[in-house]
């Protein structure tokens, strides 16, 4: 399913950049909104879109977070919000995976699940965004999972770490 996502994510940009002089687009403004401000967080020190002012423009403080530290450690690159929002997709479906394996499901169900989720979600237009959804979802996932394990006879799971994948959700998509 992740390579089905990944082929279905390099076809999405390569003809995004054929359609745009070369360069890729993302399917939303937002996303270079955020990377404006990420930029200003790094060169003024003020998290906001113009240079020097604080604007609360962001609905996700732990995607900005993200955003400014990346681009304080590579640069100011607008591959970077597709970059985290791949990566997230392809985690919803190795969570979900993960999720049925411990359940004993055998690979045809795991990989016919993991398929659901990529196009019931659907990740490839979740990641087109350059936005924090794929990675909300990532944790939205992580939290079911570890709630799951906590209703469990014999409770497995952990309660911080409920609270934790919690506080993650929250903090990457607040609204």
């Amino acid at each position: 399913a992740a390579a089905v996502l990944l082929a279905v994510l390099a076809f999405l940009v390569s003809r995004s950049a054929a359609l745009n002089g070369g360069r890729p687009a993302y399917t939303l403004d937002d996303a270079y909104i955020h990377l404006a401000m990420a930029r200003n967080a790094v060169e003024h020190g003020q998290l906001g879109v113009n240079p020097g002012e604080f604007s609360a423009a962001s609905s996700s403080p732990l995607w900005s977070a993200l955003l400014v530290a990346s681009v304080g450690l590579v640069g100011d690159q607008e591959g970077i919000p597709l970059f985290w929002a791949a990566l997230s997709a392809v985690g919803c479906l190795w969570l979900v995976n993960r999720f049925y394996l411990a359940r004993g499901l055998r690979a045809p169900g795991r990989l016919a699940a993991c398929l659901a989720v990529l196009y019931a979600a659907p990740l490839p237009a979740l990641v087109s965004t350059g936005m924090e959804h794929a990675t909300h979802l990532f944790f939205l996932l992580l939290l079911l999972a570890r709630g799951f394990d906590l209703l469990q006879p014999g409770a497995r799971g952990s309660i911080s770490r409920t609270c934790g994948a919690a506080f993650m959700a929250t903090g990457f998509r607040y609204e």
